[in-house]
């Protein structure tokens, strides 16, 4: 009887994907650099990371040294929570998968810290939403600065720890991505088979000559592959945002299928679960269209809900939030309303509200995690830094919606899209305000207390704020950023909310008592700059209220507006020069004339025939 022949079925995805494991497996054992996989646990640097820990792997199973890897993770804190729980589960099985196999690596994780955080800013009323047609500073806050400092703290590790080497970057890159990602990747000299430097930075990227296909095909054998995840869930998300069934396509064999899959890619996008840098977030709408995500509709819903009152004039505050060196406040439509700051910040409180009880409901851990003490404690330290609610308002907000179940459903609020209406911008005049003398003593600065103390308790000691030294105020607790100390923070709850409420939440007492009693409390933190421009922010707001602006309407601030203190203002500040001198002559002239003249912009044409 012959002995049947066997034959071993070839698998091309996996023979590129071992080519590139053997490139990487070489560098890392050759100790000259430190390699950092840099993942989003997106389909591509899944891939990437795959192949980094499989060299690993090889060379633990082999007793050969190498520099710890790198494994490092950034996310906005406003991801998809779908996406969140994703890199949760994912990196757990990193950190399994590493143990398991005695890899050597650090994984470093970037957030933003607390009052960077993108719903602090909008509903503290420090800035409005990173709209389509406006500048990309929300990622700038969410994830260059946050990335900037876990680079800095890498390369410390990598210079204290392993002298004698170079950090390599190891990225998920692919020129077939799209024609801007080809050319930067070109410029830059990307390569799958060595590491390349650009503007001194090293980098290697092992899947640059993958095509999508390549990576969808991929994710879908991952399972039988043994590697630190079986890729099943990344490749449940992409098909389910895609709303096409594109992740076919991955294993796609004919050339029809694989001409249509060229001409239209995979539409599976995820960003921030609020971004409005998008006029509609297509991965989550088409994630709604199925059961098991229904729970994200709310936050959707408060996503259009930013979208549609962009330029609602009513949800605007009217008083500007500088004063000039003349004494005035300028008065015209600027961040948006207190009332609409509370609008927001119940919905949010009603989102995680109605999240705890479907995740109790369901015995699992709540899916959305926006609200905690730490987000109320910084919602209520902006409104109250700002002048913009009663002390401790946060609070009694919270309270209200989460003990008592008030709500405020996205979903359920009706609202128009608001259209940009001609001069939507523009300033009604301006308020003479009287400063009282504030800016003497620090905010900060309990002077009553010292001056019954008579100097005889140093806990009273004023310190220095500030490098002039002109400024002192009382104690306070120093550290490198904004912060509320947890333990601090459950003792201000415990003992001293109740109380804080009682005393302070009303329309007596001055916006600015809960930023001051957080301070000198102890339960909130920051550096010396920090401090220094809060106590800037909080003399403003002392101003405000003492001059009785702060409670009143946008159409009372409207009525009390004279517009020649604005003219003066401009007058001050403009120059003598080149355009904006020309448009200052065409203004004044069309003021004696009586002669109505278009709106320009500062490059605008002008025609001066008339």
């Amino acid at each position: 009887m012959k002995k049947q022949i066997g034959i071993s079925k070839f698998d091309p995805i996996w023979e590129k994907f071992m080519s590139g494991v053997e490139v990487l497996y070489g560098i890392l054992v050759s100790r000259d650099y430190v390699l950092q996989a840099a993942t989003s646990f997106g389909k591509d640097s899944s891939v990437m990371l795959a192949m980094v820990l499989e060299a690993c792997k090889i060379a633990s199973q082999r007793g050969v040294d190498y520099p710890a890897i790198i494994i490092s993770h950034a996310d906005t804190g406003i991801e998809n929570p779908e996406i969140l729980k994703l890199n949760k589960g994912e990196i757990a099985k990193v950190h399994s998968y590493c143990q398991h196999h005695r890899i050597k690596y650090v994984f470093s994780h970037a957030r933003p810290r607390l009052m960077e955080g993108y719903l602090v800013r909008i509903i503290g009323g420090n800035k409005m939403p990173t709209y389509e047609d406006g500048d990309a500073e929300c990622s700038k806050m969410l994830k260059v600065e946050p990335q900037i400092r876990q680079a800095k703290a890498i390369a410390k590790h990598v210079s204290t720890k392993y002298p004698d080497a170079v950090l390599c970057g190891v990225t998920g890159v692919r020129f077939d991505e799209s024609a801007t990602r080809r050319a930067n990747m070109i410029a830059r000299g990307d390569s799958d088979i060595a590491p390349v430097c650009y503007n001194n930075r090293w980098s290697i990227a092992p899947i640059a000559n993958w095509s999508e296909e390549d990576v969808f095909s991929f994710l879908y054998k991952a399972k039988d592959y043994n590697l630190y995840s079986s890729l099943e869930k990344t490749l449940e998300i992409y098909a389910d945002a895609s709303g096409s069934g594109c992740v076919g396509v991955g294993m796609a064999i004919s050339d029809d299928q694989k001409s249509k899959r060229e001409s239209k890619g995979c539409g599976a996008r995820f960003g921030c679960a609020v971004c409005v840098r998008v006029g509609e977030d297509k991965s989550m709408e088409a994630m709604l269209q199925l059961e098991q995500y229904s729970y994200m509709k709310e936050i959707n819903a408060f996503r259009n809900f930013l979208t549609k009152i962009r330029w609602d004039l009513s949800r605007r505050c009217h008083l500007g939030r500088t004063i000039s060196d003349t004494g005035v406040v300028t008065v015209g439509p600027d961040n948006f309303h207190s009332n609409a700051l509370e609008e927001m910040f119940r919905m949010v409180l009603s989102i995680q509200y109605l999240e705890n009880e479907a995740a109790a409901s369901l015995g699992i851990e709540p899916r959305i995690e926006i609200v905690n003490d730490q987000f109320i404690a910084a919602i209520d330290l902006q409104w109250s830094r700002y002048g913009r609610a009663k002390p401790f308002h946060a609070w009694a907000v919270a309270r209200d919606v989460m003990n008592n179940g008030n709500l405020l459903r996205p979903s359920e609020v009706e609202v128009d899209h608001h259209p940009r209406v001609k001069g939507f911008d523009k300033k009604s005049g301006g308020i003479q305000v009287d400063s009282f003398g504030i800016g003497e003593f620090s905010s900060f600065r309990n002077v009553f207390a010292e001056a019954m103390d008579e100097g005889k308790c140093t806990e009273l000691t004023p310190a220095q704020l500030g490098k002039s030294g002109s400024i002192v105020t009382a104690p306070l607790n120093f550290d490198e950023t904004f912060a509320f100390d947890q333990e601090g923070l459950a003792m201000f709850i415990d003992y001293e909310l109740d109380r804080c409420l009682d005393l302070y939440h009303n329309d007596q007492t001055n916006p600015t008592a809960a930023a001051k009693f957080y301070a000198q409390y102890g339960c909130l933190s920051a550096n010396s700059r920090g401090f220094l421009g809060t106590d800037k922010i909080i003399q403003t707001a002392d101003i405000f209220w003492l001059n009785k602006l702060t409670k009143l309407s946008n159409e009372e601030l409207i009525g009390l507006a004279d517009p020649d203190l604005l003219s003066t203002k401009k007058s001050e500040d403009s120059t003598d020069s080149g355009l904006l001198a020309a448009l200052s002559m065409i203004e004044d002239i069309a003021l004696v004339v009586e002669k109505e003249v278009p709106v320009l912009s500062a490059g605008a044409q002008l025609d001066l025939a008339w």
